[in-house]
């Protein structure tokens, strides 16, 4: 029963018809406080180290509605750290748009909400049933029109924006002006609002951490509205937490030399190039085999640029270029010629593949792969769901 894995394509912004959907269930995103998050790159950590404050420092029932899923549309909701059941899922799902003795079926409103829409709908339904206290949102898209933003200004203990990055430019705007304002709507009159600004910043806390400011930030929005000082040991502990348990971001396995990260924007792709510096630097590879796929609304030129600069040697290092199962993919030769092009590969054009299936891919790097290579898979976060279902590696 579970949606397909294009449930996020159908993008409609705006907010009509998610309230028109909750008013029917008698609102139930008003049953519980809220802290909402947006920004380019970091809103899934923030949420995530939010999450861990409050499990670590209360006995309050927290929730946490994330986005998208790696492999199963329950990764995007938690209570209290633990992930929904499918069979609960599935039974959410049939009661809320499949069911005739649904309210939403009944008076029509199913068919007018995208797939996005409906996870949210779904997500305030859950908490509500589950009595949670405080539910941690991460923005989908944007900010202002989307779904996420129904929760009224009395029911919301803060808001906050990430980093802000050029991506999404055909629906948010195309400079960063015009995305900030898109973002800037989840702000609320009366309600704390937090960012993190350049003098803010402490390497020195976190050298070396790629997490580092987006704990700086949860820790500051949570000692903020809970007035309660964290003490510097928990931030390393929730940090060690965080690189242990939250899949697709910096996600290094040192038994098999594979690194995972769902880098989709120039922002994103820059700060894995540097933490694969630190891992080169750290380690001793052979090669690195890149194993990439993006959508066709991400700049992938902008992508690909940031991702290799300084650490692709076309001498020895491999990149397999593959497609994914959505409606979006960008075609993996469409990739290859890029490469070809810009780094003029002449005469190292056959580390170069590109495959139009990931099972063909996958096969092509367990085909390639030695001991002492360095995988790294990136791009879309749909290639990783993809790559940690095939067992191949």
């Amino acid at each position: 029963m579970f949606p397909d894995q294009n449930i996020d394509n159908n993008i409609k912004l705006g907010l009509e018809n998610t309230k028109e959907a909750l008013a029917f269930l008698f609102n139930p995103q008003d049953s519980f406080f809220a802290i909402h998050i947006a920004g380019t790159n970091g809103k899934g950590s923030v949420c995530r180290f939010l999450e861990l404050l409050y499990l670590k420092f209360t006995k309050l029932k927290i929730a946490k509605y994330t986005s998208p899923h790696l492999i199963s549309p329950c990764e995007r909701f938690h209570i209290n750290g633990e992930m929904i059941s499918e069979t609960r899922f599935n039974d959410l799902w049939f009661k809320l748009f499949q069911s005739i003795d649904s309210v939403l079926v009944r008076e029509n409103i199913v068919d007018q909400l995208t797939g996005f829409e409906k996870m949210t709908v779904l997500a305030f339904q859950y908490f509500k049933e589950e009595n949670v206290d405080v539910a941690i949102l991460e923005v989908g898209l944007g900010g202002r029109l989307d779904a996420t933003n129904v929760i009224s200004p009395s029911k919301t203990l803060a808001t906050a924006i990430t980093s802000i990055g050029m991506d999404h430019m055909n629906i948010l705007g195309n400079t960063l002006e015009e995305i900030r304002t898109e973002k800037e709507g989840i702000m609320k009159p009366s309600v704390p609002h937090f960012e993190l600004d350049e003098d803010e910043r402490n390497p020195e806390l976190f050298p070396n951490d790629p997490f580092g400011d987006n704990l700086n930030l949860a820790i500051r929005i949570y000692e903020s509205i809970n007035d309660f000082k964290v003490e510097t040991k928990f931030r390393y502990e929730f940090s060690a937490d965080f690189k242990k348990n939250y899949p697709g971001r910096f996600e290094f396995d040192q038994d098999k030399n594979i690194l995972m990260d769902a880098a989709h924007n120039a922002a994103a792709s820059q700060q894995l190039n540097k933490y694969i510096k630190l891992l080169v630097a750290n380690n001793f590879f052979t090669r690195k085999i890149f194993l990439l796929a993006y959508l066709q609304d991400k700049i992938y030129q902008d992508c690909l640029r940031e991702l290799l600069s300084e650490i692709y040697d076309p001498k020895k290092d491999i990149i397999i270029f593959t497609e994914v199962k959505n409606d979006r993919t960008q075609k993996a030769e469409l990739l290859k010629s890029f490469i070809e092009e810009n780094y003029a590969l002449t005469g190292f054009s056959q580390n170069l593949y590109a495959f139009n299936e990931s099972e063909t891919a996958l096969k092509k790097v367990k085909e390639l792969k030695a001991d002492k290579d360095l995988l790294i898979v990136s791009g879309s976060i749909y290639l990783l769901g993809e790559v940690r279902k095939n067992t191949a590696l």
